[in-house]
Order: structure tokens, then C-alpha cells, then sequence
């Protein structure tokens, strides 16, 4: 039987699918007349010659290279996309540098307008298949994975199998596990693992002293150890790729084998790296969940404002969007959202669209060596200099920096005379460090600049130069098209920040942590948050004029079906009126303590009664007698319990549940109530702490789980949480400061920290105390006399400003003065060195600036 099976695999360059075009035109006509159509409509009619010219190589090195139909089938998938309301980024890597694509609407980036080049995607000396990732919103990829099942059916469409491998502490748990050993030594060999990622047996029992004891404690461990060591790295289970399909000119079971998944789609059993070595087209098709949090926004937007928003038409010189940048204010920007992103924005302070771009693309390793000098040198404060004088005009944009990697092609082509065909091969040789591509190319780049009039040693001088920086160089086809997502979001976040943080929050309803970062970023704007209500809350997040308001599925241990049939029962017969009507109209089998009591303490039925202790108690002798009545009304009339009259919990019980059900504080954190009243004292939030690393600063935050150790020299220090309104960090409390704080209880009390941040040992950020102060010290009890303030958006500006304050200074006094601006919706109370002397004089000036009805003295009893 053996001797009579036989197969051979054949491998070979991608085989395209044939693109259905009408008309019988061939593919090459048909890709001709929609990018001719594409570049009228991109450019309104008004097509200069370098465009036409352009496109006319582009299509023509497309057509000689065999991939008309690529492109077709690109565009197809696009068009369909649109067609159906999905938005699709406004392209990835070097496709962003084809004039073809933009014309297509594959990708939105006009690439002469960025100068962008088309050999860094297709060079007509290196027949490799172009790549056309597509990035589409993450909720809705599978649609476009099964148009393309239905377009190319299951003969001519798979999706791609990839294998999960044994990693060292899965092979060893395994192992063990099949030795019958308990899970108590089953814990003990994972955490016998050093935590590094990708570590192998190997490397484990040569780092870590406990494995090796582990092993050498007993024969059967030996064992377990030898055979993990046999079967580490090999498939332990398989899934389907995350973003890869491939398609097929013959049909599919004539190249690969498949199999058939749940889903109706075919799998491939070759992974990946092989797909293409036999001939199948292989498509990337990505799901961002930024491009998710774009498509909402816009749809939103939209609906708010009755007009199509389309985020293309988006200015990207918009000022206040270029200050948010400057300001280093990017959480949840894509690409934009790290630390150290944040504080090279902060240095840089960008001006332009292009500085985001050229941010996007040193902010990587290697090139964030040049960071220093692409800032000093924007600032003035280092001169521009170039390695020769001819690439001026390549570099200048950057500050005489290489930064892209098409600084490079064009580098060689100005300097030497190269194709931009050949320039791409030496990038490529660079990237790759191929010595022997390098060499040749080293010779030919200084032949050529000498044949252009250059002489040797700047042509030496340069060569050295690309080679060393060019490495490093960025594709500035892919910075473009993701920095411009970036911009778009941040243009959102700053001129529709309701609707940008209730789409951010949507998609991260799962992440605490991120949740609390977004919500405490919202209420910086000025945005109110709501908590649940069991009559205007829908599944998610939702905006209105009056806030944000917080979801069903934003509840702990909320199901989803419970969520619907609440959604379902309001919207088809009314709002619920109180407790016993909700009970009775919702489906009995989710009237259980278990599913409303983190309903009541979220505050969803705060409509009904604030006093949530009371609903506590009322919903449980509710929900005891619905069970005990069953489907009998008269018995249910008969056991209807009477309401309670408690005192309501704490306020601290309050948002203490809160915290546990929503994952923050809605209701307002206890820190946020010291915070307000701290005169003269300023403090800096948790969220900021990255900013001011090594600096003494204050803290005002709650202390929670404090665990007390002893060090080496028998003393005893103390690690804690401390939290704020903005997040958690770790407080490290030494010995010394600790022996003045042992007798004090720390476990939810809220002091006022002194201390410096810095990296911690896993890449976080800690906080190391100094000094615990009672907020209590720092607040002033404020007199009954207080002086308002209004100030008009039309007197809201500097100059006015600082004639109100000279003002206020020009008579202190005992009076507090709370301003409150109308641009802002927000009254603030000046520190107590502006507070006034309220004289019959003062009171003309301030009436005089800012109007008799601006101008208050509110007396207090």
C-alpha cells in the first residue's frame, strides 16, 4: 500500500486568480479604466502631468509584472467593503506608495502629495508579489471573510491553520499531569519557570536553581523532565489564523489540503510560511480595534449632526488637534498611547502633520537614537547639517536626519544616479545586511556619484552615512497612512470628545484598567458620567446631550441575554415604574439575587428610590415571594411584602460597591472630595506619574492592601497600592519612614504622599514614599462670605484674563473667589493668594470688566 502512494508537492511562484472582468476587457484594460476614473475623481478633473505620467508607469509595471489582477481583486474587496458601510483604513506599509492604489480608494494616501515611492512597493527588478494588507474595524472582518468564501467559493478560498506549539511550561504541566502528579506539583513546575518569554527547558534549568532542585528530587521527576525536553516545541492544538485567507486558481484540493471548520470555511493544513511556496495567493485582512473606534465615531457624529462625516475631509493643519499632540494628551490615539510616545510628543511639540509622522517613525528601535537630534535641531538648538549638500532638499524635512526608508532611495538616486529600482535594491540590501548586495552596490554608488560630478570622498562620505543610518530607516509609506488614522482619532477626541470617549470605552469594556484611565480622561473635559439606569441604559456605553452613560454589560456578572430582555421589555411596553413592575414584567428565570444585586449597587435603580440599602432589602422579599407565588397572582397580592425604612449605606460602602460592580468609582472617588478642598498644594494625579519620574512630588491617594515584610536585616518595611481618581500605582514604604507609621492605620485611609516615581523592576511604574501627611492640614474650611465670578465665553481670553487678575491682586482680603468660565462649564476656586478685600470700589472695577450680573458676594449661613 505504502509502495503505491505517492505524492508530489510542486512548489512554485503565486498562481492569481483570474478577475471576472464585463465587457470581455482583459484584466490590464479594466485596471486602466478604473484608475483613469479613480485619478479624475481624486483630483476633480484637474490632473496635473506628473500624475498622468505616474499612473501611466504604474499601470504599466503592473501590467508587464502579471499582477492586474491582484489589483482587481484588492479593489473588489474594498469596493464591497464601502458598499456595505465598513471603514477601512487608509492603507498599510508600502501599498500607501502606489498612485494605482489611491486611485482605487485601496488605500488614502495621495503618495506624490507625501512623496512617497512606488519601487518601495513594486520594483520592476525584483519580482516579488506585491502586498496589500487591508485593515479593517475588528468587529466586522468576519463579514469580509465571507464575502469572500461566497465571491471565490470553498474550491477556490481557505483560510489559513495555524499550530500552537508545546512552549517549556505547557510541555512540562503536561507531562506531569499524564504522571498522574497532583496539582500541587503541577504549580510547583510552573512556577519553577523563569518568567522570560520564549524560554526553553534548556535555558530554564541552566537560569533557575529551584528547576533544577525540582528535578533532582526524585527519579519520576527526572523523567518528566527528559520527556518535556522530547516534546517541547511540537503542535500541541491548532486554530485558524488570526488574519491570513488565500485564494486559488485551480481548485484548492488540487495544491493543498484542507479542512472543513464549523463556520462553513475551508482551512488549509499548510500554515503560513508555505501557503505561498505552492502557488496560493495569500491575503491579509486585519481587524483594528482603532479603525472599530473610527467607524463608530463617524456613524455617531453623523447621526448628531445630520451630515455625512467623512474623517478624509479632515484638515490635517487643524491647530487645536496639533496641541493636543504638543501636549502629549494621546490616550487612546492609536499608535500614539505609550509613555515614552507621550513625552517625545511633549519635547517635539509637532506643527505639522508631518512632525506626527516623522514621530510615528523614530519612535522605534533604532531610530529613537535620533530623537535628541531631530528635536534639538526642530528647536533650534543644534544646526541642520547635511552629509552633502546635494541631498538637501531629500533631507531638509527631516532636519538633515534619515528618518525614511525612501530617504534612502532617494539619497541614491540624487547622489549617484541610481533607478529608484536599483536605490531599493540597496535599501533592501542594507535592511537585510547582505554583504555581498552591500559591496556591490558600495562600488557602484560611488562610481555613479563621481559620474555625476560629485568627487570620491563625499560620495565615500555619503555611502557610509546611508549605510549607517539607513538601517534604521522607516517605512514612511505605512507612517503616513497609520499616523493619519492617528490624526483623524485625535481630531475626534478634540472637537467630539463625548463621542470619542463613549467609542473608546466601548472598546475596552472588558479592561478596568483602561476604563478608569478613559473615564477620569473624560471628566477632565468637563464630560458628566452616569452610572447604569435601568430605564436609559442600553447594552453599551451610550452619549447624549447630558453625558456618557455607563452600560448593562459594563455591570460584573451581567449576562447578556438579561441585558437584552431588559433592552426588548422598555422598549416594547414603557420604562419600568418601580421595583415589583420590573420583577413582574422580566423573565422569570433571571429574577435572582444573584443577577439584580449588582444592578442595585451599580445604581440602576437609583430611579426608584436613592436609598440603595432599602432596594436591597426590598428586592430580595420581592423576588422570595415571586418565587414562592409563582404563576399565582392572588398568592403573590397576598405576600406582597412591605417596603423598608433603613438609613442608606455610607457613602464610602457606596462607591465602594461601585468600584467592585463597574470597576471604578461613578459616584466619584473619596480622594476627588480632598482633592477639591487642597489649598496652596499641588498634587500630581497617578496617571501622570511617568511624567515627573525622579522628582519630589505630592500624591493624594488611598492606601489599600498594605502587606508588611521584613528585610534581610530583620526590619520591617511595607509595599501597598495607593489609588486616585485616575488609577493605582505601587508605594514602597522603607523601614525608616515605616517605624513612624506602624501604629497608624493605612488600609483605606487617604493621605497626601511625598515621594518620586521611577521604573520598576518589570517596566511599570513605582513610587517610592518619603513622607505620609494627613490631607486634613492642607485643607481650609472656607468662611461663609464667598465672592462669584461668571466669565463670559466673549471676555474668556489671556489679556482679559490677566486685567481680571490684577484686579483681585490689586485688593487681598479673607473673601474666597470662585470663577466660574463659561467655556468651560467649570467653577474653580482661586488659590488664597487672589482671595479679595470686597470694597465698594473693587466691586465697580470687576462689574466694569466683566458686567453687574457677573459679579456675586454670596453669604453663607
Amino acid at each position: 500500500m505504502a509502495d503505491k502512494c505517492n505524492v508530489e508537492i510542486e512548489f512554485k511562484d503565486t498562481e492569481l486568480p483570474e478577475f471576472e472582468t464585463p465587457d470581455n476587457l482583459s484584466s490590464a484594460e479594466f485596471l486602466y479604466s478604473l484608475a483613469s476614473r479613480g485619478l479624475k475623481k481624486r483630483l476633480n478633473g484637474n490632473i496635473p502631468d506628473n500624475y498622468s505620467q505616474r499612473l501611466k508607469y504604474e499601470l504599466g509595471v503592473i501590467d508587464k509584472m502579471g499582477f492586474s489582477d491582484y489589483f482587481l481583486i484588492v479593489w473588489d474587496v474594498i469596493k464591497h467593503a464601502h458598499e456595505i458601510g465598513i471603514k477601512t483604513g487608509p492603507g498599510r506599509g508600502s501599498a500607501a506608495g502606489s498612485l494605482v492604489s489611491y486611485t482605487l480608494g485601496i488605500t488614502q494616501v495621495d503618495p506624490i502629495k507625501y512623496d512617497l515611492l512606488f519601487e518601495r512597493f513594486l520594483n520592476p527588478q525584483r519580482v516579488n508579489m506585491p502586498d496589500i494588507d487591508l485593515d479593517l474595524p475588528d468587529d466586522r472582518r468576519d463579514e469580509m471573510v465571507m464575502y469572500m468564501h461566497d465571491k471565490y467559493g470553498s474550491d477556490h478560498m481557505a483560510q489559513i491553520i495555524t499550530f500552537g506549539t508545546l512552549a517549556a511550561k505547557m510541555a512540562l504541566r503536561d507531562i506531569s499531569r499524564t504522571f498522574s502528579q497532583t496539582q500541587f506539583q503541577l504549580t510547583q513546575w510552573s512556577n519553577a519557570i523563569p518568567r522570560k518569554l520564549n524560554i526553553t527547558l534548556k535555558e530554564a534549568i541552566d537560569e533557575s536553581n529551584t528547576l533544577q532542585g525540582l528535578v533532582d528530587s526524585s527519579e519520576e521527576n527526572r523523567l518528566i523532565f527528559k520527556v518535556a525536553r522530547r516534546i517541547e516545541g511540537i503542535p500541541r492544538h491548532y486554530s485558524t489564523h488570526a488574519a491570513g485567507i488565500v485564494l486559488s486558481k485551480k481548485p484548492m484540493t488540487d495544491i493543498v489540503a484542507v479542512q472543513l471548520e464549523d463556520d462553513g470555511i475551508n482551512l488549509t493544513q499548510q500554515t503560513k510560511n508555505n501557503v505561498e511556496s505552492v502557488g496560493l495567493l495569500k491575503m491579509d485582512f486585519l481587524g483594528l480595534r482603532n479603525l472599530t473606534i473610527l467607524d463608530q465615531a463617524i456613524k455617531l457624529i453623523s447621526e448628531k449632526y445630520q451630515k455625512e462625516f467623512v474623517p478624509e475631509r479632515i484638515p490635517l493643519d487643524d491647530e487645536p488637534t496639533l496641541e493636543l499632540f504638543q501636549r502629549g494628551d494621546t490616550d487612546g490615539i492609536f499608535q500614539f498611547e505609550s509613555d515614552g510616545i507621550r513625552s517625545v510628543l511633549r519635547r517635539l511639540k509637532p506643527t505639522s502633520f508631518n512632525d506626527v509622522v516623522a514621530t510615528n517613525a523614530l519612535y522605534r528601535p533604532g531610530p529613537m537614537q535620533n530623537i535628541a537630534t531631530f528635536i534639538a535641531r526642530k528647536h533650534g538648538q543644534e544646526p541642520v547639517t547635511y552629509p552633502d549638500a546635494s541631498l538637501k532638499k531629500i533631507l531638509k524635512p527631516t532636519y538633515g536626519i534619515l528618518v525614511y526608508q525612501e530617504q534612502v532611495m532617494q539619497a541614491s538616486s540624487e547622489m549617484a544616479g541610481f533607478s529608484l529600482a536599483d536605490a531599493d535594491i540597496l535599501r533592501r540590501a542594507i535592511s537585510k545586511k547582505n554583504e555581498t548586495l552591500m559591496d556591490e552596490n558600495h562600488k557602484k554608488f560611488v562610481d555613479g556619484s563621481v559620474a555625476q560630478g560629485h568627487d570620491r570622498e563625499s560620495a565615500e562620505k555619503v555611502y557610509q552615512y546611508i549605510e549607517t543610518f539607513g538601517n534604521y530607516g522607516f517605512n514612511k509609506s505605512h507612517s503616513v497612512a497609520y499616523s493619519m488614522i492617528a490624526f483623524w482619532l485625535a481630531y475626534i477626541k478634540v472637537h467630539f470628545p463625548e463621542i470619542f470617549f463613549n467609542c473608546l470605552m466601548n472598546a475596552n469594556l472588558n479592561n478596568e484598567g483602561k476604563i478608569s484611565l478613559y473615564v477620569q480622561g473624560a471628566k477632565d473635559r468637563h464630560l458628566k458620567i452616569k452610572s447604569v439606569d435601568i430605564n436609559k441604559s442600553e447594552s453599551n456605553f451610550t452619549v447624549d446631550s447630558s453625558g456618557i452613560r455607563f452600560g448593562f454589560l459594563s455591570v460584573k456578572g451581567m449576562r447578556r441575554d438579561l441585558a437584552k430582555d431588559i433592552i426588548e421589555e422598555r422598549q416594547n411596553k414603557g420604562e419600568f415604574t418601580d421595583a415589583q413592575n420590573f420583577l413582574k414584567r422580566i423573565d422569570i428565570r433571571f429574577v435572582k439575587d444573584d443577577y439584580i444585586d449588582p444592578l442595585i449597587l451599580s445604581g440602576a435603580f437609583d430611579s426608584f428610590n436613592r436609598n440603595r440599602h432599602e432596594l436591597m432589602l426590598d428586592f430580595k422579599d420581592l423576588i422570595e415571594s415571586i418565587q414562592l407565588a409563582g404563576s399565582n397572582l392572588s398568592l403573590f397580592d397576598v405576600l406582597d411584602p412591605k417596603k423598608h425604612e433603613v438609613d442608606d449605606y455610607s457613602l464610602t460602602e457606596k462607591l465602594n460597591q461601585e468600584k467592585e460592580y463597574l470597576g471604578i468609582y461613578v459616584s466619584g472617588h473619596p480622594v476627588e472630595k480632598y482633592r477639591e478642598k487642597l489649598l496652596n498644594t499641588n498634587t500630581v494625579k497617578i496617571s501622570n506619574l511617568a511624567n515627573v519620574k525622579n522628582q519630589d512630588v505630592n500624591v493624594l491617594g488611598l492606601i489599600k492592601r498594605p502587606r508588611v515584610i521584613r528585610t534581610k536585616k530583620g526590619q520591617r518595611m511595607c509595599f501597598a497600592t495607593v489609588e486616585d481618581e485616575t488609577g493605582s500605582i505601587s508605594v514602597t514604604i522603607f523601614p525608616k519612614l515605616f517605624q513612624k507609621l506602624e501604629n497608624t492605620e493605612l488600609e483605606g485611609k487617604i493621605f497626601l504622599i511625598v515621594g518620586r516615581s521611577s521604573d520598576g523592576r518589570r517596566g511599570d511604574i513605582e513610587f517610592i514614599a518619603d513622607r505620609f501627611n494627613d490631607p486634613k492640614q492642607y485643607t481650609v474650611q472656607l468662611p461663609d462670605e464667598k465672592l462669584y465670578l461668571k466669565i463670559m465665553k466673549t471676555f474668556d481670553n489671556e489679556d482679559n484674563l490677566s486685567k481680571l487678575y490684577e484686579t483681585i491682586e490689586s485688593s487681598p482680603g479673607k473673601i474666597p473667589v470662585i470663577l466660574y468660565r463659561e467655556k468651560d462649564k467649570r467653577a474653580v476656586i482661586l488659590k488664597s493668594n487672589r482671595w479679595i478685600d470686597f470694597s465698594d470700589e473693587v466691586r465697580m472695577k470687576l462689574e466694569s470688566l466683566l458686567g453687574e450680573k457677573n459679579v456675586f458676594l454670596k453669604k453663607h449661613n
